[in-house]
């Protein structure tokens, strides 16, 4: 008899059911930060649509040579990825490895990253996931470089926030990468192993909670990793972990770590996410003008104000589009004006550097010129007609 059987001859299981489904039900707005004090959302994947969200990952492709990495995406990974094999339903996103031929590779899956869409420094970084099992499994939740500005990898870093081997599915993984290009690279890595059952049975929460100078790894509310030690050769400590990093989701088959499937393993296999999201303490600067959504006119000239907590404190203020500089000023009020702004929409943001030689950017504030989304130019100007400029 299953358990709803068993409430439902008792005559309790209405209220004792309610009473799950309010336990288990995912409440976005409230976070479970340790580490990370007053911390609020400030960007979640809830998977509620039908399809990725394109506003939050852009799903990558192949076997890794078309980003400029050996085949098998570095590690002697034996999948292809594809769109197909990322599906969202139910409100869950399911990542489903295949054994099919495509491209000369024996197995299919997906690969997804917010590189460019949620690129943040420090934070809480969670996800609510169901894990595959089987020899050669290896699905990850992570993070690399957003702009590698220390160097090749691992000299910019990478964060691991939970790596699982399908032929140990009651050990979980929490790792960064760091040091110097491969092959001066080193790493740091903590395990931990579920008192009774697997990861595979049901589903677990992963996260870390990453400050300057120091990295935490949990499991449903468990801390099993602690680092503060690690450097770089492209710039001093905390380098590299006080940049940007982006997230990725992906379930490889094959690799260094999990090795190749064999006779015991069975496919499909599935990677199933809940959620992910992410959680900052609120930023003490804020881009104040324009407004978020704003609608501006092709042509005009547009000034970008920001406000900051301390303007005592505060040497400069950056202006950014995206990753370029639009300008900076160093002065209260803290403001740059771009002239004959061009259509397209854009993601601004500002950051502040204090006395301290600590920079804090503000949340992103995405405003449109003009009508729909051409492509956007760089730093909202149009582009000089050759020979004239």
């Amino acid at each position: 008899m299953t358990r709803f059987e068993i409430l439902r001859s008792t005559g309790t299981w209405p209220f004792l059911l309610l009473l799950a489904l309010l336990a288990g039900s995912a409440q976005p707005a409230s976070a479970q930060c340790i580490g990370v004090p007053d911390c609020v959302l400030v960007w979640s994947d809830e998977f509620d649509g039908t399809a990725v969200d394109p506003s939050r990952w852009s799903l990558q492709f192949g076997d890794g040579s078309e980003y400029g990495l050996p085949p098998g995406w570095g590690n002697n990974e034996l999948q292809y990825y594809q769109a197909e094999n990322a599906t969202v339903a139910g409100g869950y996103l399911t990542i489903t490895a295949r054994e099919e031929t495509i491209a000369g590779r024996d197995y299919t899956s997906a690969r997804m990253r917010s590189l460019g869409k949620g690129d943040w420094t420090f934070g809480r970084m969670e996800m609510r996931a169901k894990m595959p099992i089987g020899r050669g499994l290896w699905p990850a939740y992570w993070m690399l470089p957003s702009d590698s500005i220390y160097g090749g990898w691992a000299a910019s870093g990478e964060i691991d926030i939970v790596e699982y081997i399908g032929s140990q599915p009651d050990r979980i993984l929490g790792t960064i990468h760091y040091g110097g290009p491969w092959p001066f690279n080193t790493f740091s890595t903590s395990n931990y192993f579920l008192p009774s059952g697997t990861f595979h049975d049901g589903f677990h929460v992963f996260a870390i909670e990453w400050k300057r100078g120091e990295i935490r790894w949990y499991v449903d509310g468990v801390q099993y990793g602690f680092r503060t030690n690690w450097y770089s050769f492209g710039g001093p400590y905390p380098a590299p972990f006080d940049a940007d990093f982006h997230l990725l989701l992906n379930l490889a088959v094959g690799g260094n770590l999990p090795g190749s499937p064999n006779s015991t393993t069975e496919f499909p296999q599935e990677f199933v996410i809940d959620y992910v999201r992410v959680y900052q303490t609120p930023s003490s600067i804020t881009i104040t003008s324009p407004a978020p959504g704003a609608v501006l006119a092709p042509g005009d000239d547009v000034t970008i104000t920001a406000g900051v907590d301390d303007d005592s404190s505060t040497q400069r203020v950056q202006f950014l589009q995206g990753k370029a500089v639009l300008g900076e000023d160093t002065l209260p009020p803290f403001e740059w004006t771009v002239p004959t702004v061009a259509a397209g929409c854009y993601t601004l943001r500002a950051r502040a550097l204090d006395d301290l030689g600590r920079w804090e950017r503000s949340a992103p504030v995405n405003v449109r010129v003009g009508e729909g989304c051409p492509q956007a130019p760089y730093r909202m100007t149009p582009a000089a007609i050759p020979g004239t400029a």
